[in-house]
């Protein structure tokens, strides 16, 4: 038995290293959200599921990495409402806490939103939103300030719970 346990271990661990490696590799920055995996685990009652899943594990790999090419690793603060928030208006939807409501239909704008994939844009942007700080918009005294120009973007709205990836142009 602990064979077998520990051949998955080791192909878990090496298709951690192979996706971390290949994300590092094509693109220039990440942005994932900040989560306690392990909050999760005992309030969902999803037990040894998700700490089965090597979020954290993944997580350290891809920042090293990221680290070791001079790339971004993005993190998105686990309070900033990803799921909830409209990803074309920007209305937080309230009634959406409930896990499960798999999909919603903004109030405001009408716009149908799968919750995985608007988690996905919302993450994504409040990434661009937080490397642009300071490099958009307007000076103190109130003169364009020159934007910054951005990548070629790429998402991945399933792979791993990342959402968002720059490539370059």
């Amino acid at each position: 038995m602990c064979l077998v346990y520990e051949k998955i271990t080791n192909q878990r661990k090496d298709y951690l290293h192979k996706k971390s490696y290949k994300l590092a590799q094509e693109y220039d920055a990440v942005c994932i959200e900040d989560l306690n995996m392990h909050a999760m685990s005992r309030q969902l009652h999803f037990g040894k599921s998700i700490a089965d899943n090597s979020f954290g594990k993944f997580r350290e790999m891809l920042s090293y990495k990221l680290y070791f090419r001079g790339k971004k690793l993005i993190i998105i603060s686990k309070w900033f409402a990803s799921s909830r928030m409209c990803s074309t208006c920007g209305y937080k939807n309230a009634q959406v806490k409930d896990l499960s409501i798999r999909s919603w239909e903004c109030p405001l704008c009408g716009a149908e939103h799968d919750r995985d994939i608007n988690a996905a844009i919302n993450i994504c942007k409040e990434g661009k939103r937080i490397t642009t700080v300071g490099t958009t918009g307007s000076n103190a005294y109130g003169k364009d300030v020159r934007r910054l120009q951005s990548t070629r973007m790429e998402r991945s709205l399933v792979e791993l719970g990342i959402s968002c990836f720059y490539k370059r142009g």
